[in-house]
């Protein structure tokens, strides 16, 4: 299962539940309900309830259940992340790193850490944000998952960026990472991020404003949707430095639109910020 994919997966998902109608494929569920979560939190959670219910009659064998049952729980943590409720969140995390170590499964606990990483940056614990987007990549070598491995050590550069700009630009280096084009989109979503951050930081907003969009434009087609709105969102900000305000409202009003659609209340009230920040600005208080 992916971590995060494009519409085309997606689709394909789709069809394949139709093409098994009435049937309600177990397998296909789940993955639909992963790959929904930043998408349309509202239906990853409705779809994660029908495999909760099913999985209690499901003919799988024990390793797949346990296995299905972590990754259910594993998003469960991270909807309850984009909402804010992070003791909730954490809770769901202990609970399925726990059964992805049961199971020997590199992967879910690559991705449980990935997770982690968010949420104690959302609680200000600046080392443990690095010591658990560093586990991710350790358990993302192991399990040989090449697109993961390169997703972790690309993020862990955007994280770089906010603590230590030079280590940011010795990663980015010596990764081969400063043509984001020859990545994936997965993975150059978070290279534009860190090359965006960075800019920005050393005041060179054209360049800045460049990459925001390159990850407003790949975080959409990859369905990481928090990061397409905080490049929307960053994107804004370099505008309103440029001193372009309609342009920047623009681009504030995308990132809002996307986090209202997508249903994450946290990051609507983010990016309704940024939008009123950039209203006033313009003298429009209505």
């Amino acid at each position: 299962m992916l971590l995060f994919a494009d519409h085309r997966e997606v689709q394909l998902l789709e069809e394949q539940l139709a093409a098994a109608q009435p049937l309600r494929p177990i397998g296909v569920l789940l993955e639909l309900a992963w790959l929904n979560r930043q998408r349309n939190a509202k239906l990853a959670v409705s779809l994660a309830d029908e495999v909760a219910q099913g999985l209690s009659s499901a003919s799988l064998d024990s390793d797949t259940h346990r296995r299905y049952s972590a990754r259910l729980i594993l998003l469960r943590a991270e909807v309850a992340w984009m909402f804010g409720h992070l003791d909730e969140a954490n809770r769901y995390l202990a609970e399925a790193h726990a059964g992805f170590l049961v199971l020997g499964d590199s992967v879910g606990v690559g991705d449980a850490h990935w997770l982690q990483a968010y949420v104690v940056a959302d609680l200000g614990d600046t080392s443990a944000w690095m010591e658990h987007a560093d586990r991710a990549v350790v358990a993302y070598t192991n399990s040989q998952d090449r697109l993961r491995l390169q997703m972790g050590i690309a993020r862990r550069a955007a994280i770089y960026a906010f603590v230590d700009t030079a280590r940011a630009h010795e990663h980015i280096d010596s990764h081969g990472f400063r043509d984001p084009g020859s990545q994936a989109p997965a993975v150059a979503v978070w290279i534009d991020y860190t090359l965006g951050v960075l800019y920005q930081s050393s005041s060179d907003l054209i360049q800045a404003t460049h990459h925001y969009k390159c990850v407003y434009q790949a975080g959409l087609l990859t369905g990481q949707i928090r990061l397409a709105a905080l490049g929307a969102g960053n994107l804004s900000n370099s505008l309103v430095e440029l001193n372009n305000l309609t342009l920047a409202l623009e681009w504030a009003e995308r990132g809002l639109t996307l986090a209202r659609e997508a249903g994450l209340p946290i990051l609507t009230a983010n990016m309704l910020l940024r939008s009123g920040s950039v209203l006033a600005q313009l003298g429009l208080h209505d």
